[in-house]
Parts: structure tokens; C-alpha cells; sequence
């Protein structure tokens, strides 16, 4: 498979040809994606000068299911969380929407964890240092 890959702000994009090759399906995935897009590029911070991120749209073999991941790389590490939603799914625009809030969520509770392990490592160093500092 060489999907076509699109750039945007700072989101790549990448739908296989099975998908390209069903106009309605590919008209879902493409609001599926601006709706995405518009949330997942709208907070800026400290790592998006760093972030690269590419989002694929794979369609099962059987043409039944479509496989959405979503992987980050920036100066805090890098993380890949993906969803899977149904034909039907994805034809209902609510349903759809919903599934890209929840990979949206994901991606917050994955970037949180991160920050909240690197400030947990920082206080753990300056307790440290306070330590050596007092004896």
C-alpha cells in the first residue's frame, strides 16, 4: 500500500486507495478528518514546535471496518493510539464526530501523561539537589 499523503499545519495525512476509490467513504473520511483537524490543531504549546504527526485511514481487507491511527513524535516522546469504527459509523455524522472526539481525548490523556511523568522526574531531581544543598 503508498497511500497519498497530504500535509496540513502540522498533521500529515495518509487514506489508502480502497478508501480514495469510494467517494462517499472518502468524503466521510475527509469530514471526519477536518473535524479532527480543527480540534487537534487549535491548542498550541510548548512541544508543537516540535510535533509531527501523521493520521492513516486504512480500510479492513473485508472493506467492513476502517482503522484510524494517529502517531505523534515531539521532544516529550512519541506515542501512536488508533480507533476503529464501522462502515455505518462512519456514514452517521454524529457517530463519526463522537469517534473523533474520543481519539482526540486520547491523545490529551496521552500527552498528559507524559507531562505529568517529566514534572513528577523534575520535582524528584529538586528534591534532590534541595537535599545535597542541606548537608
Amino acid at each position: 500500500m503508498n497511500p497519498k499523503v497530504a500535509k496540513t499545519a502540522e498533521l500529515s495525512v495518509a487514506i489508502d486507495e480502497p478508501i480514495r476509490s469510494s467517494p462517499e467513504l472518502f468524503e466521510a473520511v475527509r469530514s471526519a478528518q477536518r473535524y479532527f483537524e480543527s480540534h487537534y490543531l487549535d491548542e498550541p504549546t510548548e512541544e508543537d514546535s516540535t510535533r509531527t504527526a501523521e493520521m492513516r485511514w486504512e480500510s479492513a481487507a473485508d472493506g467492513t471496518l476502517l482503522k484510524v491511527e494517529l502517531e505523534e513524535r515531539d521532544r516529550l516522546g512519541h506515542r501512536v493510539l488508533d480507533t476503529r469504527l464501522t462502515l455505518k459509523q462512519m456514514a452517521d455524522d454524529m457517530t463519526r464526530d463522537v469517534a473523533m472526539i474520543r481519539l482526540r481525548r486520547a491523545v490529551l490523556r496521552k500527552r498528559s501523561t507524559v507531562r505529568m511523568r517529566k514534572l513528577n522526574r523534575m520535582i524528584t531531581e529538586l528534591e534532590q539537589r534541595e537535599a545535597v544543598g542541606a548537608n
